[in-house]
């Protein structure tokens, strides 16, 4: 069978296939160039927000910094305070001005010795016990027992 076509339409319509792929691809590269500028900006947002993270924590780590050199040099103030105060307490603390305080303040002189009295004690260190009369069973069981462990 020999079929009769004629080719000035057949190569129309080849020419319509063509058109329509040329068509369709310049939708699909107009598509592809529309997101690629999305695509463009969503990258520069990241981009530019991970600088301002990276802006931010290094103001925050100067602030730190800052911050505990000042509290440093607060701390060797604190020291050389104590030091200062320990100084002046030791001072305080010496006999001669003990004595002059006390002297001055509340009148009190140094014992002479005419002042002291002796106590002469004749029999020594002696402790005497009173022994009750009334003493329960209890009592007398309880000494019993502890005259057999002495």
């Amino acid at each position: 069978m020999n079929l009769k076509t004629n080719l000035a339409y057949k190569g129309n319509a080849l020419s319509r296939e063509k058109q329509e792929k040329i068509h369709i691809g310049k939708i699909r590269s107009r598509r592809a160039s529309q997101e690629k500028p999305f695509l463009a900006i969503f990258l520069i947002l990241i981009i530019s927000g991970l600088f301002a993270f990276l802006i931010f924590s290094m103001v925050k780590m100067n602030e730190i910094t800052t911050n505990i050199s000042m509290l440093e040099k607060e701390y060797k103030l604190q020291q050389s305070e104590q030091v200062r105060l320990n100084s002046e307490i030791e001072a305080q603390m010496n006999y001669s001005s003990i004595e002059e305080y006390a002297k001055n303040k509340w009148g009190m002189q140094k014992q002479s010795g005419s002042q002291v009295n002796y106590i002469s004690i004749s029999k020594g260190n002696v402790i005497e016990i009173d022994s009750a009369k009334d003493k329960n069973i209890l009592d007398e069981i309880a000494d019993s027992i502890n005259n057999i462990f002495s």
